[in-house]
């Protein structure tokens, strides 16, 4: 393949052609003149041929500029086209997303279509996720960025608060008449519900001068929805972030039935792989979300 020593000068000759004239080139080029002049007389040196012929009104193509031409602008628009291409590869890159599905459905779901609004090509995929994300060693293999619940320590994972709010244990009306609630204390004659493990209650407990050995108690699930169903059915008490289930205490079909919030050490966070390059579209969905904490 025959190399293009003057790349520069090759898209000098091709402006100073399609305008005819070198002081507007170099305004169109945003350089001097003499910059024009310069990459002409260098590219005529190297082609051993002579381009233009300067006039008063101007500059005129020569047998060889004109023999030239039609070759520099196929090659300048292939490059362009190329570059387009990647462009529309990149912004329609399909962006990975491991989501835990009560976030997904409770915070996410309401912004998507600002995210769209910002970057309408991105195609998104959305896994839900009980935090296995953090816990594998090759996650980034597996999706791009993950929404992710605890404490934001996890190896080979870059990790940022996104959301930490104080949580309210809810239970339903019916669980309330057949026992009601009068202090904290009560909640011993009541299963406590919890997800993946107790150290949520027992924080919570703690945090609110309670007896933490109640968080031994009650049944432990996998995901928060099937803790939403179970509490929504009077199975038992959870704690919840109180924006997450506005709809049902606005409902009636979960009340508070103490009045206490108290955060913990769990919060959420929009975290990806330390190990691995990040596609721009990628990086543009972490940035939005990472912007809300902001």
């Amino acid at each position: 393949m025959a190399k293009i020593a003057h790349l520069r000068a090759v898209q000098v000759f091709e402006a100073v052609a399609r305008i005819g004239n070198i002081s507007a080139a170099a305004q169109a080029l945003a350089v001097t003149q003499s910059a024009v002049s310069y990459h002409i007389n260098i590219l005529e040196q190297d082609l051993g041929a002579k381009l233009f012929d300067r006039g008063p009104r101007g500059v005129q193509l020569t047998a060889s500029g004109q023999l030239l031409i039609p070759y520099v602008r196929d090659g300048l628009d292939s490059i362009e086209r190329g570059m387009q291409a990647l462009k529309i590869s990149e912004d329609n890159a399909v962006v990975r997303v491991a989501v835990l599905p009560m976030f997904a459905s409770r915070w996410l779901a309401p912004r998507l279509s600002e995210f769209w609004d910002k970057f309408p090509t991105t195609q998104l995929s959305f896994t839900h996720d009980n935090n296995a994300f953090s816990n594998k060693s090759n996650s980034g293999e597996i999706v791009d960025v993950a929404i992710q619940w605890g404490f934001g320590d996890w190896p080979n994972v870059e990790s940022h608060l996104l959301l930490s709010a104080p949580l309210v244990p809810a239970c339903s009306p019916e669980l309330l008449r057949r026992s009601p609630i009068g202090t904290i204390a009560d909640f011993a004659n009541h299963a406590l519900l919890h997800v993946d493990n107790h150290a949520m209650w027992q924080q919570w407990l703690t945090a609110s001068g309670a007896d933490s050995a109640m968080a031994e108690q009650g049944l432990l699930m996998s995901d928060r929805h099937f803790q939403l169903s179970a509490t929504l059915n009077g199975v038992g008490i959870s704690l919840f972030i109180k924006s997450f289930i506005k709809d049902e205490l606005d409902s009636g079909r979960l009340v508070i039935p103490i009045d206490v919030e108290k955060k913990t050490n769990f919060a959420y966070y929009i975290a990806r792989s330390t190990k691995l390059k990040h596609a721009p579209a990628a990086v543009n969905f972490y940035n939005w979300i990472k912007n809300y904490s902001l």
